[in-house]
């Protein structure tokens, strides 16, 4: 088909891949992430869900491509940083 030659990786056609997320996205998996209402203007915080994913390990992994590829695949994200805990800051904590 037209839309099928090039950019796909080990030879798997567009439609192919792309067959494969749907069908694993109608799956009955849980999710990987959360996105967590921060209330700040500007700020994205996920919540690893899935345990078998290390938040530094990924976050590396992300900047490690985008040094190798010289190229950002998002245009608004200014800065990751990856929390490995958080908890709550009350009062009487600060």
């Amino acid at each position: 088909e037209a839309g099928d030659e090039g950019g796909a990786e080990g030879g798997a056609s567009f439609s192919d891949m792309l067959n494969a997320e749907i069908s694993a996205a109608k799956e009955k998996k849980a999710w990987r992430f959360n996105k967590v209402d921060t209330g700040t203007k500007g700020l994205v915080m996920l919540q690893i869900l899935d345990k078998s994913i290390d938040a530094l390990a990924l976050v590396k992994a992300i900047m490690e491509d985008v040094a190798a590829s010289k190229k950002a695949s998002t245009r608004f994200v200014v800065r990751v940083v990856p929390f490995q805990v958080t908890c709550y800051a009350g009062g009487k904590e600060v």
